[in-house]
């Protein structure tokens, strides 16, 4: 099943369509995206083996939910073990978890760097001398250059694990050839693509601001509901009724 480009409007339409999704069983989305934040969080609590443990995970789950979305599309239902499937299916746990290593790669990636900065700043603190500022100097400079390479870094994640979790677990490809697809995919579409992320940002601002984070609840699953829609559409070449 190869990619195909898709029209600019498709960016907003996936939104649409994932909405549609959302509505037919929101109280299960709602279960679902709230039972996966809390396991990520809970496991986020761990020091040290923690949030690698659930950025590890987190695909599998997504994949999961999207999997309960392919169920809503084909008139099925959408049912909570769904969240589970990527672990029901044997032969989707270890691709699923190997597409883990990218995010759990990027989070180590800022421990070191945020680490080092830390670090320099401490003993920039303690050395009561000229260098002390020198040392701070390279402290801000070393946290500026780890948030400029945090978002190439973000960006390309993005574009590999969007199409690759769905690829991965619904179709059963290859984890590194589905991120090579969704790579080439994501550049095929790069305008609807960057629609949907920047659509994507106003309302997690506007959620944050206006709900004090609680609209991220609401947005957390029809993200993913678009998500899948967004795979239909540029793997599939149909659209998701907005019925």
């Amino acid at each position: 099943m190869s990619y195909r480009q898709v029209d600019v409007s498709s960016g907003w339409d996936w939104y649409v369509q994932g909405w549609s999704l959302f509505m037919k069983n929101p109280g299960m989305w709602l279960v679902t995206a709230l039972v996966m934040m809390i396991v990520l969080a809970v496991l986020s609590w761990f020091p040290v083996i923690g949030p690698p443990a659930a950025a590890l995970i987190n695909p599998a789950l997504l994949g999961g939910m999207m999997y309960g979305a392919q169920q809503l599309a084909r008139g099925a239902s959408f049912e909570f073990p769904h969240l589970f499937q990527a672990f029901r299916d044997s032969d989707r746990t270890g691709p699923m978890i190997l597409l883990g290593l990218l995010p759990m790669a990027m989070l180590l990636i800022m421990v070191v760097f945020f680490g080092a900065a830390i670090f320099s700043m401490l003993m920039g603190a303690l050395l009561a001398s000229k260098t002390a500022g020198i040392s701070g100097a390279f402290s801000v400079a070393s946290v500026l250059f780890g948030l400029l390479l945090l978002i190439p870094i973000g960006i390309l994640l993005y574009a590999a694990l969007f199409f690759a979790i769905p690829r991965v677990m619904l179709d059963g490809v290859n984890w590194i050839e589905a991120i090579k697809s969704s790579l080439s995919a994501c550049l095929a579409n790069v305008v609807p693509m960057i629609l949907f992320l920047v659509i994507l940002m106003v309302a997690s601002v506007l959620a944050a601001v206006l709900t004090s984070g609680l609209g991220m609840f609401l947005i957390a699953p029809v993200l993913i509901a678009a998500m899948y829609c967004a795979y239909t559409e540029v793997y599939s070449g149909g659209k998701q009724s907005a019925d």
